[in-house]
């Protein structure tokens, strides 16, 4: 039997760690910050070219925000269908960074090797109706009634999400006995929780959010907790889009940044605590 000294133990435990500080550095190394921008930003980079030559590079188009432009009233619109327009081909100018997975299903993807992060045919299907837009299609007269149904019932599932959220908050507020007790209370792994039930329940409980790294995405995390304890305490209400606003964050890794210019998601990020996450593009 071979016995391990003392001196052997601390150099082969020195050995470790520098083996794995030089993993982290080469993984920083490695990392370029990213910027992930709401819907309405991707709309106004469509018409200001110099501040989409500015930023660029850095751009990553996500899911939610095909999604978003895919199902919009304003291609009703043969005057507002421009701005959309403008704002999918500055998007189409970034495709090859584009994230086509939805929020859920891409933090599954990072902590879950075996899990089959294919694109969904309905995203490919938004990817293509989206490049029609973009090269100049209209929806035609024919075309239109249908497609105003569709939007009928795609945005009466954002309200019934929305009544769904808005009862829940006014109980748990009838049940808070200190405010300021309750906005004090740290809910991080409550949210995690959250987030991991929500994973399974997507995926028929095949998958979970346990191997991943959440602290890299901890923007989402944190804006959660503060953005729940505003609802609970009756500060805000739960709007139709709120949905796509909360989880855009999924995609904001540690040393990102999002750019949004809704004041309201602005003040829930820096009450979060999370200013820095902040894009400023002035």
């Amino acid at each position: 039997m071979i016995m391990t000294s003392q001196k052997d133990k601390r150099r082969w435990a020195l050995r470790k760690k520098r083996s794995h500080l030089n993993r982290k550095r080469k993984i920083k190394s490695k990392f370029v910050s990213r910027i992930i921008a709401d819907t309405n930003v991707w709309y106004q980079l469509g018409s200001d070219e110099l501040l989409f030559d500015r930023v660029n590079s850095k751009l990553v188009p996500v899911y939610n925000n095909l999604w978003e432009m895919s199902t919009t009233g304003m291609l009703h619109d043969k005057v507002k269908i421009l701005k959309v327009r403008n704002g999918i081909r500055k998007m189409m100018l970034c495709q090859e960074r584009m994230i086509l997975l939805e929020p859920l299903r891409y933090l599954i993807a990072l902590g879950n090797k075996g899990y089959a992060n294919r694109i969904r045919a309905y995203t490919i299907d938004m990817l293509k109706f989206t490049q029609k837009i973009a090269h100049g299609y209209y929806i035609d007269d024919s075309q239109q009634e249908n497609f105003r149904c569709a939007l009928i019932k795609i945005k009466a599932d954002l309200y019934k999400i929305q009544d769904v959220f808005n009862e829940a908050a006014t109980l748990c507020k009838q049940k808070i006995k200190n405010f300021k007790k309750h906005r004090a209370q740290t809910n991080y792994m409550l949210m995690v929780g959250l987030l991991d039930y929500m994973a399974k329940m997507a995926t028929q409980g095949d998958f979970d959010l346990k191997r991943v790294p959440l602290h890299d995405y901890e923007l989402l995390v944190l804006v959660m907790d503060c953005f729940f304890k505003k609802l609970e305490t009756g500060e805000l209400k739960w709007q139709r889009n709120d949905l796509f606003d909360l989880f855009n964050l999924a995609y904001v890794r540690r040393g990102d940044k999002y750019w949004t210019n809704e004041k309201r998601w602005i003040q829930i990020i820096k009450a979060a605590g999370c200013e820095e996450y902040l894009y400023d593009a002035d």
